[in-house]
């Protein structure tokens, strides 16, 4: 019979923790995938987004904007990261709702103060993400994790700084800038909270 000592009882035991959260956190996800799959749920919502993108469109062309600025507003809000952000969806339902409002509608202005408020408030939930990933961190880990963080923030800027010399000189260069810098600050907060609720759960 193999004889264990109490710590590597406790070693074993650690691991068989760690890979059964691991399991665990893994299998809710393919369940939510898989649901989201099979009742069509990413389809429906991409479609109506680029409904909205359409619809949005138009109007913008009847509110005076030129067709190439149209097409390239339409390039801006069909880029992957964008079409899957659901800040940038509420955007441009937001914009297409001002656009029937009765008074004048400045859609330059109106388009970069919509995306650059949504931008605020995203980062402001990426930081409370931060916070409480913080909470569980220990000091060493907070450490080496910063780095990380600090090197996202350079990759978020040279996102933004690709999407503003792609339309560098038009009229939705800083438009292009903010949609990206917004869709790539959703997509981080989203994988902090899913690290703070794996390290929630493996902490009991």
């Amino acid at each position: 019979m193999i004889q264990v000592t109490p710590a590597e009882a406790t070693l074993i035991a650690a691991v068989i923790g760690l890979v059964s959260g691991l399991l665990g956190w893994l299998g809710r996800g393919l369940v939510f995938v898989l649901r989201r799959w099979w009742t069509g749920a990413p389809r429906q919502e991409r479609a109506a987004y680029l409904n909205s993108v359409t619809d949005l469109a138009a109007k913008l062309r009847d509110n005076g904007m030129t067709l190439d600025d149209v097409h390239k507003f339409e390039s801006i809000m069909h880029n992957p990261a964008v079409t899957s952000s659901t800040a940038a969806n509420g955007v441009v339902e937001a914009l297409a709702k001002d656009a029937e409002a009765p008074s004048p509608f400045n859609s330059n202005v109106a388009m970069k103060a919509r995306t650059s408020a949504a931008y605020t408030v995203a980062k402001a939930q990426l930081e409370q993400a931060l916070m409480d990933l913080r909470l569980l961190l220990g000091d060493h880990e907070w450490q080496a994790f910063e780095v990380v963080q600090d090197r996202w923030r350079e990759f978020r800027r040279a996102l933004e700084d690709f999407a503003l010399r792609e339309f560098e000189g038009g009229t939705h260069a800083t438009l292009a800038l903010l949609m990206v810098g917004l869709s790539e600050t959703e997509r981080r907060t989203e994988e902090i909270k899913a690290q703070v609720a794996e390290r929630k759960e493996r902490q009991g």
